[in-house]
């Protein structure tokens, strides 16, 4: 199987995760193919982004490495298997401080009739938000109460079609599921459902218009947050943009909204909501611009008046030498609100916080 084809194959078994993948293949014979890619980056950090230790700037270092697998079973039905790990330092000369398996998991693509993953995925919401909130290196999703994260236990199922996208995703029960939501703690979760549907238009005036939107229920298990028994999370997502990504003007929006309930007696919830927007040009000759505004907001109603919202501007220049090579700059720039957001404002010693605006600059090399 050419290269191409099997990271284009392996992006669709990768469900609504919206994994980019570039591969190179090793393996290629009687319809079993093996591919093995990833990347390795360096990012300067601003003080208040920095691990090492507060006032310091920093240099993180990150290697990633993927593995797929794909067979034929049958005439138009194809068997396939992903695993993804990371490790990265966080600004410390010691072994690596964090190691992570982002995905592992197994399908089987019918082709024209959809696909089947089960294992740990990316959440399939985030297929939504990617349209207003994918395209940032390290603060994508700003806007979105989702982000890059990742749980096990999932069974899904997606079709495409006629410019269609739709499916379901059923969450297994699991611990320290990952809401990686702004201020929303990982909770275990009993079980839970996502469906999705988006659609694609032809190209109109000078690009594609395409809409996505989302729901999610996930049903918790057990006291988890605050001392609190977590009752369920519940929320959805919409988007839509005007463009194809590197290929002259862009524009993106999405909003989202989301809630965590609580069995305890006499405890509410938490509440979030947020709003973003992207407008990015590509160059043509690698070069791709971007900028926007993001808005969230987030209400504790277990601790009466803990309640924040913060504004943030990001913009971000990146340029694509080859396939293979990147570099970029990436900033946040602080615009309004008062949220303890890691975007928007950096913990002192005494508990207080101040406000700051943050910054990347990386290089990467995708293999």
């Amino acid at each position: 199987m050419k290269k191409s084809l099997l990271a284009a194959a392996v992006a669709g078994a990768a469900a609504f995760a919206c994994t980019a993948v570039s591969a190179a293949t090793v393996y290629d014979k009687d319809g079993t193919s093996l591919a093995i890619g990833g990347r390795v980056e360096a990012m300067w950090e601003s003080t208040h982004e920095s691990k090492a230790s507060e006032g310091d700037n920093s240099i993180r270092d990150r290697f990633q490495l993927n593995m797929t697998g794909r067979t034929k079973l049958a005439e138009g039905i194809y068997g396939f298997g992903f695993w993804e790990t990371r490790n990265e330092h966080n600004g410390t000369s010691g072994e690596v401080t964090d190691t992570k398996l982002r995905q592992a998991y197994v399908g089987v693509d019918f082709t024209k009739y959809g696909k089947v993953t089960i294992g740990r995925t990316g959440e399939p919401i985030n297929w939504v938000s990617d349209l207003s909130g994918g395209h940032n290196e390290e603060h994508g999703h700003i806007g979105t109460p989702l982000g890059d994260n990742r749980n096990s236990g999932h069974i899904n199922y997606t079709w495409s079609g006629y410019g269609f996208t739709a499916g379901i995703d059923y969450q297994t029960a699991v611990n320290d599921w990952d809401a990686n939501t702004a201020n929303m703690e990982d909770f275990n979760a009993e079980s839970g459902f996502t469906v999705v549907a988006g659609y694609t238009s032809p190209v109109v005036l000078f690009a594609p218009i395409s809409v996505r939107a989302g729901y999610r229920y996930i049903n918790g298990q057990g006291e988890d947050v605050d001392g609190q028994s977590v009752d369920d999370l519940k929320g959805f997502e919409v988007a839509a943009s005007w463009g194809t990504w590197g290929k002259g003007f862009y524009f993106g929006a999405g909003y989202s909204a989301e809630k965590m309930s609580f069995i305890t007696e006499g405890k509410d919830d938490y509440k979030f909501k947020g709003w973003e927007a992207v407008v990015g040009y590509g160059l043509g000759n690698g070069v791709n611009l971007r900028t926007g505004y993001a808005w969230r907001s987030f209400e504790n109603s277990i601790k009466a008046g803990e309640k924040y919202d913060a504004g943030v501007v990001p913009v971000i220049v990146s340029w694509d030498v080859n396939s293979n090579f990147r570099v970029w700059a990436e900033a946040n720039i602080k615009a309004g609100g008062d949220e303890e957001a890691a975007f928007t404002k950096a913990k002192n010693d005494d508990g207080s916080y101040e406000d700051y605006n943050c910054y990347h600059i990386g290089v990467r090399y995708t293999f």
